[in-house]
């Protein structure tokens, strides 16, 4: 009996040292399946009510890279549209606002937009005042 314990430990040590050793180890059917973000599909339109009392040049910004959407006339409204192709490649956009005439400007906090949504930016008169929404 110990000649067969003695034989045994290791042939079953190295039988589950290599079942062990697998380099990715089997999905289980509940771990959370992980969705990547995919590449937004249509265009994001942006539109902008001016409160404010001057014109406004309006920008849309993403980290090393800033483009222009259009002006805004005073008490007016406008909607600009923020091609798909570029909105995929970039993350996080960021509205930026430039009174004509004037050293103010405003520029949103990061927002993140989902394909199918909109964005409402509304310059007030005191610009830091202003508000953005996501529909």
């Amino acid at each position: 009996m110990a000649h067969l314990a003695r034989f045994l430990g290791p042939v079953l040590l190295i039988s589950s040292a290599g079942c062990a050793s697998v380099a990715r180890p089997a999905r289980s059917p509940f771990s959370p399946v992980v969705n990547r973000p995919s590449a937004p599909t249509t265009d994001l339109a942006v539109e902008v009510r001016n409160e404010h009392w001057l014109p406004m040049r309006v920008w849309v910004e993403w980290p090393g890279m800033r483009r222009f959407l259009g002006d805004v006339a005073p008490g007016g409204a406008a909607t600009f549209q923020v091609p798909a192709e570029i909105r995929g490649t970039r993350g996080r956009l960021r509205l930026y606002a430039d009174p004509t005439g004037s050293i103010d400007d405003v520029m949103s906090d990061p927002i993140e937009v989902g394909d199918g949504r909109r964005i409402e930016w509304r310059l007030r008169k005191v610009l830091a005042n202003s508000r953005v929404r996501v529909m």
